[in-house]
């Protein structure tokens, strides 16, 4: 028998969080609980406990992730970009609106949406997550992004 290896910590967290992604946003908020991520996932709902202890850690789990995935989808647009002023809020717009966008892209909105319509604290957390697109840009004339 060849042996499979095993996940690390880190590897099963991205995994459940992908889950519950898919779960949101497939089913919505109705379809979010934890037995319906854990019917997906290779592993126990212990494990699932152990990293998110509660439905509102694993929500909050979720905006990280989305937040974090929005962040590097706007800085590898902006990097497009050969003007420094303004060229976050472009790539925002650009990722956001411009782009027509693939299924997956889709996903992660309803899911950031389902987050948000179950808990509408979790707005601040994404906020809170995608402010680093706001930060200074050194050669922004104007000092500071509009993102």
């Amino acid at each position: 028998m060849i042996p499979v290896p095993r996940r690390t910590a880190e590897q099963t967290r991205q995994l459940i969080l992908d889950t519950a992604i898919a779960v949101a946003a497939e089913g919505g908020s109705l379809a979010l609980t934890l037995d319906a991520v854990v019917e997906r996932l290779p592993v126990s709902k212990g494990a699932l406990l152990h990293h998110f202890p509660t439905k509102a850690a694993l929500l909050e789990g979720m905006i990280d992730e989305l937040a974090r995935q929005h962040v590097e989808e706007v800085r590898a647009e902006a990097a497009k970009d050969p003007e420094a002023y303004n060229r976050n809020a472009r790539a925002a717009m650009r990722v956001s609106v411009d782009n027509p966008g693939d299924e997956q892209d889709l996903v992660l909105g309803r899911a950031a949406l389902v987050a948000c319509a179950i808990d509408p604290a979790l707005a601040r957390r994404w906020r809170a997550g995608t402010d680093v697109l706001a930060e200074d840009d050194p050669v922004d004339p104007a000092g500071r992004d509009d993102a």
